[in-house]
């Protein structure tokens, strides 16, 4: 009996003709992939039981292939459920970059080199007697980010792919507004140095005995909540294991000494600047709250394809995404039957973009994104604290001062806040912010550079506070700065009140969205924010 998948299956699209789990699964594990310099790569295959040729998934990363099959609450197993897609007449090749899990070659991490080995791994597999030479992608995260950069070179046979959580620049997932969002580089780098060696591991017999264990349908469920926090928590687990410091240490010093998103590193590892060339049929997605993470790319890789026609966007709830990855699995295969099956399954019917915004229950669908005609509405962030239409005289002052400034033990609390905040009056009738929402800030700072870091929020009825979005700027010309938010979806319900946040340091405690932190200046500073400032929401 298949075992129940946690978490959503469908943006409430209605899909038909859909294919049936009907074949058993029959695997082949270390299947060599030889790539056009002569490097190894191995490959874990699954396909149906019984003769003929299907389709293939491939799914690409440097995370131990062993591990996928798992079910293993950890933000390392996004492959897909393997079950599922073979059942369904798939074949399911789960790939490691080099250089990890027994690939040959040293890693490179998501640059020319690593495009290079996607292309010739997708064409290696439509070329096997197993396949029947229409190949797409599958998984989540650094899977999803290879199904971009895989686009970009257009291998012949790759029909479609479904990147759900995937930057399309890796610039865009490290650097925020040019500030380093240290604790994810530096905990994600080690993970993936740590079980690049250690795959074999996974295959022991008292491994396999977690596995199962893992897979039985009471403990799984136990899982259908882990989200990013989750997955941060494991990474910094991994982190007290010891790794080989080739090549991780020099890949990471190179992207911690070249914040700039035009130098040469980065360059070689954004897809963005090629995306528009692609002409494989994509479903896009990210959960709303993936904010320092995935979100951007989302939106970046809409506006970035040449034409939405066969294009298709998911902007999913907070439960969209966990940890192994099984959700929107149906979604996934009515996308992947109709552009790989040749089957009539709606994947293309009705409105282009589906997205559930925060506070509601169910999905919106609509023709693009952002929502046209939306209401550009300006709120003062006001000396006494509240976002009102007028500004008022006067502003507001936060202090500065980085995690090393050496204080006495019983020094007293400083009389200016680190953080502050401004919010709008409980909402006599309901209305829904969509689209990218900005911070112009008239400020002056006594430092030379700061950094704006600001969040929004929603304040319930209650008093609890949920959330929405955040925005970043490192600045050399404080007196002005503009900043822009994530985009993001929320509906605000007769008595809430929106919340937008400021600080020049995250690592005061819950600041920061999902745990993902950055660095500090070094200096301390005092910031002025002046009443004429202004939130500007995309209200509609």
């Amino acid at each position: 009996m298949a075992r129940r998948l946690n978490g959503p299956q469908t943006t409430g699209r209605a899909f038909r003709g859909l294919s049936e789990p009907r074949h058993g699964v029959r695997g082949e594990v270390d299947v060599p992939i030889d790539v056009r310099d002569g490097t190894r790569l191995l490959a874990d295959v699954f396909r149906p039981t019984g003769a003929g040729r299907f389709p293939a998934l491939v799914a690409f990363s440097p995370y131990p292939r062993q591990i996928q099959r798992s079910g293993a609450p950890m933000g390392f197993v996004e492959a897909g459920a393997t079950e599922f897609w073979v059942s369904r007449g798939y074949v399911h090749v789960i790939v490691n970059a080099r250089g990890t899990g027994g690939s040959g070659g040293t890693y490179t991490l998501m640059d020319g080199t690593e495009r290079a080995d996607l292309h010739d791994a997708i064409e290696w597999a439509a070329a096997q007697d197993w396949c029947d030479g229409r190949v797409g992608m599958i998984g989540v995260s650094y899977f999803g980010m290879a199904q971009l950069m895989a686009a970009v070179e257009a291998p012949p046979s790759l029909r479609a792919v479904f990147p759900l959580a995937a930057a399309t620049a890796l610039h865009e997932a490290v650097y925020h507004g040019g500030i380093l969002s240290d604790l994810f580089l530096g905990s994600w780098l080690a993970g993936v140095a740590m079980l690049a060696t250690r795959g074999d591991a996974f295959r022991s017999r008292a491994a396999e005995a977690v596995f199962r264990l893992l897979n039985l349908g009471p403990v799984h469920r136990r899982f259908e909540g882990f989200g990013g926090e989750a997955a941060i928590g494991s990474l910094g687990k991994l982190m007290r294991l010891g790794y080989d410091p080739h090549p991780w240490e020099a890949l990471y010093q190179d992207a911690v000494t070249q914040p700039a998103a035009g130098a040469p590193f980065w360059r070689d590892r954004d897809a963005l600047a090629l995306l528009e060339r692609s002409r494989v049929p994509m479903h896009l997605g990210c959960p709303l709250d993936n904010v320092p993470l995935h979100l951007s790319g989302a939106f970046a890789a809409w506006d970035a394809l040449p034409a939405h026609a066969g294009h298709r966007l998911s902007l999913l709830g907070s439960d969209g995404l966990g940890w192994p990855w099984e959700t929107m699995h149906v979604e996934a295969l009515a996308w992947y039957d109709h552009w790989l099956k040749d089957r009539d399954t709606g994947a293309l019917d009705g409105p282009a973009v589906r997205v559930r915004p925060f506070g509601t229950d169910g999905y919106r669908a609509i023709e693009t994104w952002p929502p046209p005609g939306a209401e550009q509405r300006a709120l003062h962030l006001r000396a006494d604290g509240a976002l009102g239409a007028t500004a008022g005289a006067g502003g507001r002052d936060y202090a500065f001062a980085p995690p090393a400034l050496r204080r006495a033990a019983n020094a007293p609390t400083p009389p200016l806040p680190s953080v502050l905040s401004w919010e709008t009056e409980p909402a006599a009738a309901p209305y829904e912010v969509a689209g990218r929402p900005e911070l112009r800030l008239d400020a002056a700072s006594t430092a030379a550079d700061v950094d704006w870091i600001a969040k929004l929020s929603l304040v319930d009825a209650g008093g609890a506070a949920h959330d929405l979005t955040q925005g970043w700027r490192r600045d050399r010309e404080p007196a002005a700065a503009a900043i822009p938010f994530v985009p993001t979806a929320a509906r605000v319900g007769r008595g809430e009140r929106l919340r937008v946040s400021l600080t020049s340091n995250d690592r005061e405690r819950g600041f920061a969205m999902l745990g993902f932190t950055h660095l500090p200046l070094g200096s301390p500073s005092r910031q002025h924010v002046a009443a004429s400032s202004l939130l500007v929401l995309p209200v509609v």
